[in-house]
Order: structure tokens, then C-alpha cells, then sequence
């Protein structure tokens, strides 16, 4: 079924990105436009701590109302400046948000409220990719957004290159509590887009210490450790055809990939992605604050390393009316 009108809220910072995050964002927009009608709104969060104002003065409501209305009129011209290059019929007029704080999360908030209440499907936003030190002092705009916002967020890395279409998505999965849920909103994504699906699942390798002793200890007795991987490999991979056929018969072609070498995994989401050029990667969140070994181990990575966009949708993102819908077979 066809969605008829997907409405996006760009995240936008004029005095930050630069010009080739903007091309990147534009040719992402335009690929997404090829698929289904959308809406763009720009905006842009201003606050106080934005404007090097020190700690106190940026939290003494007078003094950062003051500053923040004082520069509202600029930033709305740098924000009109920096988008109006951008070639797409859909893009509506910027808009700059008031934040009456200085922290990230606040930032955060305000935009998933503005989102929110203006019925948008999805935050496009865009990461650095900072790492060490500079991440430190920094922070990331966009990993707060994750664990914040309301609304489905769409992330692009530092590492995306060139268009891709998104006449192919990719969709992980780890098969636990709620991977149904996350796996029926993929399909409603592409048969939205029109798109086909990789459905991406990785069967961990066992430990290593449990390698080299050669067994592991199951149901009171041991066997043989390379037995039960495969038996878990045959299993898991089943189970992925069977969810892939589910898709297929509702109208999106679906490839079950399972990933069973070594590695890490989001080295294998990455390389999966790559060769099968898909246009976006759609990662499920089970936990409704991002825990951090999903944030850092798998999403984070991905993000950082993939060369297209990352679709992260939360559980708690989902309406509590569609969850006794989104049943997989």
C-alpha cells in the first residue's frame, strides 16, 4: 500500500554542516522523493548555549530570552541562505525553533515536540562521526535524538559518498522480543516505497574459549560446540526464508541474508548493505532509551560506517493500536 505523503522534518544547523553534508541530505531527499510524495521542513533548535553565551547568563531566563529573540532574525537568514540552493519542489520555508535552555536533550526535545505535533513521519538528521576527544567535548546532536525523540529518526553518516535508491532497503534483525513488530513496519516502509527488502540476520559465533575447549554444555550434557552452531545457523536461516516469504506474498520481494562468519556485526550489516546497494539500512530498538550496548555496539557503528542513510524506529515509537496488528506468520 502506498503511503500518500511522507512528511520529514530536516534537522538542520546552518553554522555547523557543511556544503557536502547538504548535497548529501538533498540527493538522499531526492531519492526518497522518486519513491513517494514528501514534505520537507527545515529547522533549526536555537538556544543561548548556541551563542557562546557563558552558563549562568545562557540559563537566566531574561538575559537568554533576550539573546535568543536578538538573534533569531540572523539565524533565520543563515538557515534561508543555506537551504535555498537546494533543488527540491517539496521543501517548505525554514523555520528557526526557540530552545529557552542550553542542553542537547532540551534541543532534542524541542525538535521531537515540533515533530510530534506537526504529524511528521520521520527526523532527517545528520551525523559527524566524531570520535575520541572531539566526541567527548562535543557530544552528538544526533545519538541524543535517538534515544529522545518521538518520531522515527533517518541518520546519515559522514560516510555516504553517492545516491542510492531506495528501490531497495535493508532490514536487521536479531529475532528478539518485538522483531515482528519491527520487521512489519520494514514491509509497510517498502511496500510504501515500492521497494524490495534484504532481511540481514547475524548468528553470533560461539566464545572463544568455548572453541577451543571444542563443547559446549546444553540440556545437561555435552556436545560438540561446531554441531550446535550449525544446528543454530539451519535454524535461524529457516526462520528468516519463512519471514521473507511472508513479505513476498504481501507484495514486497524479500532476500534472507544470515550471516555466519566471524566478525564483528555491523562490519557484516555494512559489507551486506554495500553489495546488495540497498538505500537504506532500517534498524529496530527494542529498549525505549537506546540501551548502550545496542547504541554502541551495532547502531552506532552501523551509522558511523555505512555509506546510506540509517532508519533507527524505537518500540515505544510504535502506536500501541498497531502492535496487536503487526503479527509475522
Amino acid at each position: 500500500m502506498r503511503m500518500s505523503l511522507l512528511q520529514v522534518v530536516w534537522a538542520i544547523d546552518p553554522f555547523e554542516i557543511g556544503e557536502g553534508l547538504y548535497v548529501r541530505c538533498e540527493q538522499m531527499l531526492k531519492s526518497l522523493g522518486e519513491c513517494v510524495s514528501i514534505s520537507v521542513q527545515p529547522v533549526y533548535v536555537l538556544s543561548a548555549g548556541q551563542m557562546s553565551l557563558n552558563h549562568e547568563l545562557a540559563n537566566e531566563p531574561s538575559v537568554g530570552a533576550f539573546w535568543t529573540n536578538h538573534y533569531k532574525t540572523a539565524a533565520e537568514r543563515v538557515l534561508g541562505d543555506a537551504v535555498r540552493p537546494i533543488q527540491l519542489d517539496s521543501i517548505k520555508k525554514p523555520i528557526v525553533l526557540m530552545q529557552a535552555g542550553t542542553s542537547r536533550a532540551e534541543a532534542c526535545e524541542v525538535l521531537s515536540d515540533y515533530a510530534s505535533l506537526e504529524g511528521a513521519d520521520l527526523i532527517l538528521a545528520s551525523s559527524h562521526g566524531r570520535t575520541g576527544i572531539r566526541r567527548l567535548i562535543l557530544g552528538s546532536f544526533a545519538e541524543t535524538l535517538l534515544l529522545r525523540s518521538r518520531v522515527p529518526v533517518l541518520l546519515l553518516g559522514a560516510k555516504i559518498l553517492e545516491r542510492r535508491s531506495f528501490l531497495k532497503l535493508l532490514f536487521c534483525t536479531d529475532f528478539g522480543p518485538y522483531s515482528k513488530v519491527f520487521f512489519r513496519k520494514a514491509v509497510q516502509i517498502a511496500q510504501s516505497f515500492g521497494s524490495d527488502l534484504v532481511l540481514f540476520h547475524s548468528v553470533r559465533d560461539p566464545v572463544e574459549p568455548l572453541v577451543q575447549s571444542g563443547a559446549n554444555l546444553l540440556g545437561g550434557s555435552w556436545i560438540p560446540i561446531y554441531y550446535y552452531f550449525a544446528e543454530e545457523v539451519e535454524r535461524q536461516t529457516q526462520r528468516a526464508r519463512a519471514w521473507a516469504r511472508w513479505a513476498t506474498a504481501r507484495g514486497v520481494v524479500t532476500e534472507a541474508v544470515v550471516h555466519s562468519r566471524e566478525g564483528l556485526i555491523d562490519h557484516a550489516v555494512i559489507s551486506t548493505a554495500e553489495s546488495k546497494k540497498v538505500g537504506c539500512i532500517i534498524m529496530g530498538a527494542q529498549s525505549s532509551q537506546l540501551s548502550a550496548t545496542i547504541l554502541g555496539s551495532i547502531t552506532r557503528q552501523v551509522i558511523r560506517g555505512a555509506d546510506c542513510p540509517v532508519w533507527v524506529i524505537r518500540k515505544d515509537q510504535i502506536q500501541k493500536s498497531e502492535v496487536g496488528q503487526l503479527k509475522v506468520a
